[in-house]
């Protein structure tokens, strides 16, 4: 027998960013729909926004990072928002929370919110240590000690796991508004991550042609499993 708490269990941001690519239409003839209903109250669970959080290491090849939810996480992970969201560690697409936000021309679109951030979790290698505490100074706006730690991290680093470093620091620099050289990082390199960001970041300056070849891109090498697919799907829907 089905349990009555299934029909009340929360929606995955796959079925909300279906839900908002099924919407387009109704939202040009019907302005009693409100956009921001298709996000308005989520909240994805800790170990979920965790498990997203991590996956730019691992999806540039970074190793041995913990499983354990950090302290202050779960609190954090309520509290953060963003509309134009780099994919990085710390990040995590359920942060996208205000679809109105991202559609209304009228409103001024910003990057990030900066929060408290989390008291980062031992990692097994050094490698992986200095990249979560980066990123927790990161999102916490210590941006001088982020860019120590990059620079620690960089120590660390061998030609693969560089590319994870200077995505980190191309999202530093996005953090603070300096879009123009947080591009120009991600522009040096091809992969599925990059893809993103870059289409991301075309989307965010209004580039939505350069921004939809980014992102189909992104979201055709992204594992559907992962809510940064479904988050790529959203912003190529807003960039058609």
């Amino acid at each position: 027998m089905t349990s009555s708490f299934a029909k009340f269990a929360q929606p995955s941001l796959a079925d909300l960013t279906s839900r908002f690519l099924a919407r387009p239409a109704a939202l040009e003839t019907d302005t009693s729909v409100e956009p921001h209903e298709v996000m308005a109250g989520f909240t994805a669970d800790a170990r979920t926004t965790w498990t997203e959080a991590t996956a730019a290491a691992k999806f540039l090849g970074v190793k041995d990072l913990p499983a354990t939810l950090p302290g202050e996480w779960a609190a954090h992970s309520r509290q953060a928002s963003a509309e134009f969201l780099p994919l990085a560690i710390g990040h995590f697409p359920q942060q996208v929370r205000d679809i109105n936000s991202l559609i209304s021309p009228a409103k001024k679109l910003s990057t990030t919110t900066e929060s408290r951030g989390w008291t980062a979790t031992s990692a097994k290698s050094p490698l992986a240590n200095a990249l979560l505490q980066a990123a927790s100074a990161r999102v916490g706006g210590n941006y001088a000690e982020a860019e120590r730690l990059l620079a620690q991290a960089e120590t660390l680093a061998d030609e693969t796991a560089k590319t994870v470093v200077e995505n980190e620091r191309a999202a530093l620099l996005w953090q603070q508004g300096q879009r123009t050289a947080a591009v120009a990082i991600w522009k040096q390199s091809d992969n599925r991550v990059s893809a993103f960001n870059l289409g991301m970041a075309a989307l965010a300056n209004g580039q939505k042609s350069e921004a939809h070849a980014h992102l189909n891109a992104a979201a055709e090498q992204l594992p559907e499993s992962s809510g940064w697919h479904h988050l790529a799907r959203l912003y190529l829907a807003l960039a058609s």
